[in-house]
């Protein structure tokens, strides 16, 4: 379009998600999906670029399935772990023109797409328990983190993926929230025995086949 001949900044935020298992996923839902997520931003990063003369910034939307896997959404998890890829390429190829290429990858965020989640309240209490925060995103978090990375703050910041989900991703653990026994054993003695004990057999080299101390047979994890 002429009368958009030059252009600043880009947020790729246009997204659509599926759930279905990876066996039962019909391919025109898995075409789309990727269509939508991972092709679509690429043509509008094409444009876009071409419209940069004196550089700018390109923020894509991501999400958090594109950093682990996330069950019954193959596709999604799919398109957005490529959305990640493809901005990191981005920096890579776009730098020499100025162009700066970055990824927000939100968790669960209360939108209309995901407000039937909401309405579940074994959902909000998982909210609550796995979260470290310990409650919802909105699209403001999402959107101030959209906004540092478009603005002179983030002059020096190409090619970074930045999560938005509360620290869920810092929080993956064996056990379900309130899991006492898995939060209060963990003791530096216990730590230092599974220390202790890898070191042990680094230094018994072919002797593989001792037996290891008795109190040290269950790592943390």
């Amino acid at each position: 379009d002429a009368s958009h001949d030059h252009v600043d900044i880009l947020v790729n935020c246009a997204g659509i998600r599926e759930i279905d298992s990876a066996l039962d996923l019909e391919p025109s839902m898995w075409d789309r999906v990727l269509a939508v997520n991972l092709s679509g931003p690429f043509y509008c990063v094409q444009q876009a670029a071409r419209r940069m003369p004196r550089g700018g910034s390109i923020v894509n939307i991501s999400s958090v399935a594109g950093l682990v896997g996330m069950t019954h959404r193959p596709a999604y998890s799919a398109a957005k772990h490529g959305l990640i890829g493809l901005t990191k390429n981005l920096a890579r190829d776009l730098s020499p023109n100025g162009i700066r290429v970055n990824a927000v990858a939100p968790g669960t965020v209360r939108t209309p797409l995901t407000e039937p989640y909401y309405q579940d309240e074994a959902f909000l209490k998982g909210v609550e328990g796995m979260v470290p925060l310990g409650f919802e995103g909105s699209p403001r978090d999402v959107g101030n983190a959209v906004l540092f990375f478009a603005s002179d703050l983030s002059s020096w910041v190409s090619g970074t993926v930045l999560p938005v989900d509360g620290g869920w991703l810092a929080e993956r653990n064996y056990a379900p929230p309130g899991n006492q026994a898995y939060t209060s054993q963990t003791s530096g003695s216990q730590a230092s025995c599974t220390s202790n004990a890898v070191v042990e057999s680094i230094r018994l080299d072919d002797s593989r086949s001792a037996a290891p101390r008795q109190d040290c047979l269950e790592p943390e994890t």
